[in-house]
């Protein structure tokens, strides 16, 4: 049997800190989001960061799901593709990351992560050994900086008609969505 010692939100403690150290070796300044519409997107942030340009990077967290023999499974959702397909629509970079640990001991000290592309044809299974995903499934950290390098810049406006786009594409509940990303908001120079 396989199955889940960690809900997703303790995956991002283990993530965030690693996504935005790689991704602060090639940028300048690198912003972790969980965006509100009534905060990050309300008047204030949008005078302040009126005339911001930024990549965007959305990632979600995924909980790895350890069989009995300690192999290390991962599974998209149709949701997380239906994401990914509005990211390519309007220039958003958009994967998975799961730390590859099969413990708490492992996840606090966790440096190896699966990064993952969500809509490559390696990844039909609700199951998916991480072990067995080819280059370009599994991401090195290496891609996702060159994702990232050729993505377009964006503004507040476009940032926020990305989150409008998936908040209306997927299926809500009470407190919205049942998977939420996190958002890096990455600047050049």
């Amino acid at each position: 049997m396989t199955t889940s010692f960690i809900s997703e939100h303790s995956a991002e403690f283990a993530l965030v800190p690693y996504m935005k150290a790689l991704l602060e070796k090639e940028f300048d300044c690198v912003a972790p989001m969980f965006p509100w519409l009534s905060r990050e997107f309300g008047k204030m942030s949008k005078t302040v960061h009126n005339s911001d340009q930024f990549h965007i990077l959305t990632l979600f967290p995924r909980r790895p799901k350890v069989s009995e023999n300690g192999n290390i499974f991962i599974t998209v959702n149709y949701e997380l593709s239906q994401v990914k397909e509005i990211g390519e629509d309007k220039g958003v970079t958009v994967l998975a990351g799961c730390p590859l640990a099969t413990n708490f001991w492992e996840l606090a000290s966790c440096k190896d992560f699966a990064w993952v592309d969500v809509n490559h044809p390696d990844i039909h299974e609700y199951l998916v050994p991480v072990k067995y995903l080819s280059h370009g499934a599994r991401l090195m950290d290496s891609d996702i900086i060159e994702l990232i390098k050729n993505s377009p810049l964006h503004s507040m406006k476009s940032f926020e008609e990305f989150i409008r786009s998936v908040r209306d594409a997927l299926p809500s509940r009470f407190y919205g969505a049942r998977y939420k990303p996190i958002y890096f908001l990455i600047k050049e120079h």
